[in-house]
């Protein structure tokens, strides 16, 4: 495999990478029985399950922060875009698949976010032209079908 090649396959593998830890973790969540944890002064030094999503979200981050910074040094200026959209439509249809076992509070977020991405774009057109995977037809569907519902 060429190095265009692998260049070219990271977003769409980090957007994946994403996608499925966000999905295990939240699994993970509802599957686990939060009172048993017990008081924090008496777990002190034991593992902490609620721990490792963090460095986990934290190093998917990091990758993906890399990537973006490393198309824009490299004057890649709509492959950057174009990862950032990939990896903002997992995050659009993540929240959209939490939103009913959200708390209001949460929900009132993620509502007035999604409407102001929906709104940006409406105003804003995208046409990628550079060298990474484009997205496949059904999901810009199905994260167009999440938008339309916040405009």
């Amino acid at each position: 495999m060429s190095m265009k090649a692998i260049h070219k396959s990271i977003p769409v593998l980090l957007l994946l990478c994403g996608v499925f830890f966000m999905i295990g973790w939240f699994l993970g969540r509802i599957r686990t029985d939060h009172s048993k944890i017990g008081d924090p002064a008496q777990v002190q030094g034991q593992f902490k399950p609620e721990a490792v999503p963090s460095i986990d979200q934290k190093n998917g981050e990091l990758a993906a922060d890399t990537a973006v910074a490393e198309y824009l040094d490299w004057s890649r200026i709509d492959d950057a875009k174009q990862f950032l959209r990939l990896r903002q439509d997992g995050e659009i249809l993540c929240i959209n698949g939490l939103l009913e076992l959200a708390e209001q509070r949460s929900r009132a977020t993620a509502a007035r976010l999604l409407s102001r991405i929906a709104k940006h774009r409406a105003e804003v057109s995208f046409n990628y032209k550079g060298e990474l995977p484009t997205a496949d037809s059904n999901l810009v569907s199905e994260v167009n079908a999440v938008l339309m519902k916040f405009r």
